[in-house]
């Protein structure tokens, strides 16, 4: 697929035609936008189910097909330049195809005279999907799909077997994210977190991890997501080394005597497992007056009485419900785990960045508190004892594995980072009967 950054300018298209590029399976000319919604969601929709491309609008479509554009000017007709014709194409596109297609449409950088008028070309690149599309646009409920040099309707079979494609590719993503769930359990001691991201269909990065240069290159990207208000996957001393099929660094943060972990593998996941830091690893004991009361709160913490009643309790605990009246818990900080998703997806964005991908990624984040409930300090402002101490409440968990799971487009990780970390965060906050945490915990 000709690379949709590589055109930018009017003369990048016009390149084109002396470089002999005609009409392919990732490549569709359209010469003009017409009125109808239906005409430009039935191309975007064709290359969505197929393999993704470039629509390129403003270029007469050559005959026969498959042939490169004449070099004569009267094929690059161009579109009229107006500030608006952006927004209006993506308008012609909006809740035209279902599921949506996150196309990214713009017009070339600069413009060209023509019959009196400034004249531009419109570039849409539109992702390889893991979804089925069907154009819904002015009743039509088709799904169509790009082959050789045309868009044609998609047949029963051919929707079928595209159905059993999804489910084929949902399964391996899956095993691939419980698999390496699983590994990281076994080196991760106390309470943990797992960052993982691959994409949604199988893909191969187009560049070697282990290759001295590129190391180098994930490192300091790995570094570079420390920024204020995130936290990358690999600490500031931190490289990554040769490991299997693919990277891995292994560290240990001092600020928190927290042991991390980071991976990128040639098959294009990145794992990043950390103990503690995102959760506290020292457990405590929680009660509440009755099985409905919705908030919790920490035990005093006489010495020797709070230690014997904490071992008889774990002792006796076994995954026993929120119901009872007393529980062991472990707190978690809101406030970091924001932070940290934050700094993975700008890690997983530059290696994507990096390595070639730029369709669909299914995001997973796991916090492990083994055996105890995850709790957080309630946004009301705490109590007091009939003594006057302060008397904090907490919101508790209903089980010890926390998960979130997201799938989203590259052009997200770019675009719309903030709203995708505050998606999970709202993900993770359901667990403890909240509907979000507040922005500073």
């Amino acid at each position: 697929m000709e690379r949709y950054e590589s055109l930018r300018t009017c003369d990048d298209v016009f390149a084109l035609a002396e470089r002999g590029i005609g009409e392919s399976l990732t490549l569709d000319y359209k010469e003009k936008l017409s009125g109808k919604r239906r005409d430009l969601a039935t191309d975007v929709c064709a290359l969505a189910n197929a393999q993704g491309g470039v629509l390129v609008i403003g270029v007469r479509a050559p005959k026969p097909e498959g042939s490169p554009p004449k070099k004569d000017p009267e094929d690059f007709v161009g579109v009229t330049a107006k500030e608006d014709l952006v927004h209006r194409v993506e308008s012609q596109l909006l809740d035209a195809i279902s599921p949506r297609v996150f196309s990214k449409v713009r017009a070339t950088t600069d413009t060209f005279e023509r019959d009196g008028k400034k004249k531009c070309f419109l570039l849409v690149q539109v992702p390889a999907s893991p979804e089925l599309h069907q154009v819904t646009v002015e009743r039509d409920f088709k799904h169509y799909r790009r082959a050789e040099y045309q868009n044609r309707a998609m047949s029963s079979d051919e929707i079928r077997q595209r159905v059993e494609e999804i489910l084929a590719a949902e399964r391996g993503t899956s095993a691939l994210f419980e698999e390496e769930i699983s590994r990281l359990s076994r080196i991760m001691a106390g309470p943990y977190t797992v960052f993982l991201a691959a994409p949604t269909v199988g893909h191969r990065l187009a560049m070697e991890p282990t290759d001295p240069g590129v190391r180098s290159e994930l490192t300091l990207l790995g570094r570079k997501s420390t920024l204020p208000h995130t936290e990358g996957p690999l600490a500031s001393n931190a490289e990554f080394q040769p490991a299997g099929d693919g990277v891995r660094s292994v560290g240990r943060l001092a600020s928190y005597k927290a042991t991390t972990e980071c991976r990128v593998r040639r098959d294009s996941l990145i794992s990043h497992g950390q103990s503690h830091n995102v959760i506290d690893p020292e457990r405590f004991l929680v009660e509440r007056h009755s099985s409905t009361d919705e908030l919790w709160r920490e035990r005093e913490r006489g010495a020797t009485e709070h230690a014997s009643r904490l071992r008889q309790t774990l002792e006796a605990w076994d995954q026993a419900s929120t119901m009872m009246g007393t529980a062991p818990a472990v707190r978690l900080w809101p406030i970091i785990l924001r932070r940290k998703i934050a700094g993975f997806l700008d890690f997983v964005h530059g290696v994507y960045e990096v390595g070639g991908w730029r369709g669909a990624i299914r995001f997973d984040l796991q916090v492990v508190s083994s055996d105890a409930f995850p709790a957080v300090d309630s946004p009301e402002q705490p109590g007091q004892t009939p003594s006057g101490e302060k008397l904090y409440f907490l919101h508790l968990s209903e089980t010890a594995t926390l998960r979130a799971t997201a799938e989203f487009q590259y052009g997200s990780l770019e675009n719309d980072k903030d709203d995708l970390v505050e998606e999970t965060m709202r993900r993770i906050a359901h667990y403890f009967g909240m509907d979000q945490f507040p922005v500073k915990s």
